[in-house]
C-alpha cells in the first residue's frame, strides 16, 4: 500500500495464529445432550442422579471471559454429538 508520494506505509501485515490468541465468540447451538446448570440445587440434583444411576456424565464448568473456556466449548458441543449418551451438565461460574 501507498501514500500519494509513491511511500510504501504498509508492505504486509502478518496474522498467524491471531484467532487462537484471541478467540472469537461464535454463537452456536449445544447439542441435546447438554444440560444448563442454573443454581447450585440443580447441580446437586443432577450429581446425586449421575451417582445414584451409574451415568455417564462429564460436568463442564465455563465463564464467558475465560479465553480457554471459549476454545473448548466448541469441541465439547461436538463431543456431545459424537457421544449422545453421554450427559454434559454446563455450569457458568459466574451465575
Amino acid at each position: 500500500m501507498q501514500n500519494d508520494n509513491g511511500r510504501v506505509i504498509c508492505d504486509g501485515v502478518n496474522v498467524v495464529g491471531f484467532e487462537y490468541t484471541y478467540p472469537r465468540v461464535r454463537i452456536h447451538r449445544d447439542p441435546s445432550n447438554i444440560v444448563l446448570i442454573e443454581s447450585e440445587e440443580q447441580f446437586n440434583n443432577s450429581l446425586q442422579k449421575v451417582q445414584d444411576e451409574s451415568l455417564p456424565a462429564v460436568f463442564y464448568f465455563t465463564a464467558v471471559w475465560c479465553g480457554p473456556c471459549r476454545l473448548l466449548s466448541p469441541i465439547i458441543g461436538q463431543l456431545g454429538e459424537k457421544y449422545p449418551h453421554v450427559t454434559t451438565y454446563k455450569i457458568d461460574i459466574d451465575k
